[in-house]
């Protein structure tokens, strides 16, 4: 199921509700030492053809594509992956945007704070 029939099934609308905690995740150590490893063959492929700046800039994509799919955002309460919605609303003349994460494990929408969205 994609993303525009998920919203469409509004099976999200019976979850419960609750607050996604603010603690931040700890980043495992063998990410960090992969991200620099691949950002260190990046830079020495950079050094021995002579486009530093390409295989930096390909490196650091490989990287973030790593992170992205290996720390997903998860529910704090089983564990499973998410759906992420995004709502915009606007409050008091400002337009604010708000996530909403929903487990379908548990049936619980994990709730964000809202954000302000500048204008630029």
């Amino acid at each position: 199921m994609d993303y525009q029939d998920y919203l469409k099934n509004g099976e999200w609308k019976t979850y419960s509700l609750a607050h996604y905690p603010d603690a931040p995740k700890p980043v495992q150590l063998w990410l960090v030492l992969a991200f620099f490893a691949i950002m260190t063959l990046g830079m020495v492929a950079g050094y021995l053809t002579g486009y530093f700046r390409s295989c930096f800039v390909v490196a650091l994509i490989i990287a973030i594509c790593l992170y992205a799919k290996t720390c997903p955002i998860r529910c704090p309460k089983c564990h499973r992956q998410v759906v992420t919605r995004i709502e915009d609303t606007k409050q008091d003349g400002q337009d604010y945007r708000q996530f909403f994460h929903d487990c379908p494990g548990c049936q619980i929408t994990w709730i964000c704070k809202k954000t302000f969205v500048s204008d630029s």
